[in-house]
């Protein structure tokens, strides 16, 4: 028994240090409250991709040796165009347990307005082309991307944004279903920090 029980405080602490899902995808939901509402900054994925993925969150594949708060916040600093920095990012993450669904480690960080324009306008890094991946940004009240969450999320579907909340330079009008996916997990399993009590 002693030793199912030191087996089992094992697996949490390597689990919570992220160091089984080392290599795995990452990602962060930013997110602000106002009022009775949250709105999620979510970027045009379909902007310079052959897949017109739509919109989403931020995150993407792992380089060697990175654990998952790694991953999340370097992709987060390449598709916000270098407006938020890594090291903010990591040092929000501390302490953070994410969702992990369908090979995906998603993060939710609050953050403080600001325009969705400054961080598309933001150049501070013009060499990097890895850093125009994603765009135009847009925020997107919680209640329009909830009405999808209702059923499951279909692969082939398109799941259109509400166009009110669209700027007129973007490339596409529909939610990215993979993204809506770990969304709809987020909030059947009670992960939704703004939806906690």
């Amino acid at each position: 028994m002693k030793k199912i029980i030191i087996l089992s405080i094992f697996i949490f602490i390597t689990l919570c240090s992220g160091h089984v899902f080392a290599g795995m995808p990452a990602g962060i939901a930013l997110y602000l409250r106002s009022g009775n509402e949250t709105y999620l900054l979510l970027a045009d994925h379909s902007f310079n991709s052959q897949q017109k993925r739509g919109w989403a969150g931020f995150g993407g594949a792992a380089d060697k040796g990175e654990t998952p708060a790694q991953t999340a916040a370097r992709e987060t600093e390449e598709e916000t165009r270098g407006y938020f920095k890594k090291e903010f990012l990591i040092d929000r993450l501390k302490g953070k347990e994410p969702l992990i669904d369908d090979g995906f480690v998603l993060f939710f960080v609050e953050i403080n307005f600001v325009p969705a324009q400054r961080i598309g306008n933001n150049s501070e890094l013009d060499a990097d082309f890895s850093y125009y991946e994603r765009g135009p940004y847009a925020w997107i009240p919680f209640s329009d991307i909830q009405k999808h969450l209702k059923e499951r999320i279909q692969k082939n579907k398109t799941y259109n944004v509400d166009i009110d909340y669209l700027p007129p330079d973007c490339h596409s009008r529909h939610y990215w279903s993979a993204w809506l996916r770990n969304i709809k997990a987020a909030l059947d399993r009670g992960k939704l920090p703004w939806l906690k009590r």
